[in-house]
């Protein structure tokens, strides 16, 4: 595997996903509102049935538009009220909350069924993982490569994360991802699973910079910080 010429970066936008089978941000919506699948132990229905109405009194959409309608426009002002903890158009800063925090594990869950039942040719993505693997390894002197990435699912993540678990078994080196923030596994085990990258680097392990400018489906943050 032929290592990096300069230091360089690479910049995924959503052809990365979909080439794997995962949907676009455009079908995320309608596919969430058609959703009838394995509910991963949430209350699917009562999700949808709060989202449908969120989606009919606070942004006045009919059955057709719903299924148009761009998450951006739907997270920008949902956001923004939180933030600023203030009510949106009638509903409080916890129901708005929770209406965000319920529509994102419904995208979580299609996107997992979604690429669970895709038939499509993963060897491209399991190659470049190898690849940005074997180059995030090494002394201080050798290129450096990264990765930024709009996408909000974690297929990158989830395969990165396998090729690294298998490494650690083998040679007994810590490696993490290193999202460009203090990030740690939450949930039994998943703090000695997913170290943050300072920790890695601290035991002369490595860090492979994955760098996600909008977000994860998968990351949690602390509601009463800013």
């Amino acid at each position: 595997m032929e290592s990096l010429k300069n230091d360089t970066v690479f910049f995924l936008g959503a052809g990365f996903s979909k080439a794997a089978g995962a949907p676009l941000q455009g079908e995320l919506l309608a596919m969430v509102l058609d959703y009838e699948g394995h509910d991963d132990g949430n209350p699917i229905n009562e999700y949808k049935n709060r989202l449908n109405q969120f989606l009919e009194d606070a942004f006045h959409l009919n059955d057709e538009q719903k299924r148009q309608f761009n998450l951006e426009d739907f997270y920008t002002p949902i956001d923004k009220c939180i933030n600023d903890r203030i009510s949106f158009r009638g509903y409080s800063v916890e129901y708005i909350r929770q209406i965000r925090n319920e529509l994102s594990r419904l995208i979580s869950i299609v996107i997992d069924s979604e690429l669970a039942n895709s038939t499509e040719d993963t060897t491209y993505l399991d190659d470049f993982c190898n690849y940005i693997i074997q180059n995030s390894k090494g002394s201080r002197n050798k290129k450096k490569c990264s990765i930024i990435t709009t996408n909000w699912d974690i297929l990158l993540d989830r395969r990165i994360f396998q090729i690294l678990h298998n490494n650690r078994r083998q040679d007994g080196r810590p490696s993490t991802i290193d999202h460009g923030t203090h990030v740690v596994g939450l949930g039994e085990g998943r703090a000695q699973q997913i170290i943050p990258a300072m920790t890695a680097l601290s035991q002369r392990g490595f860090t492979v910079k994955l760098y996600k400018i909008h977000g994860s489906l998968n990351w949690l943050k602390c509601p009463s910080c800013d």
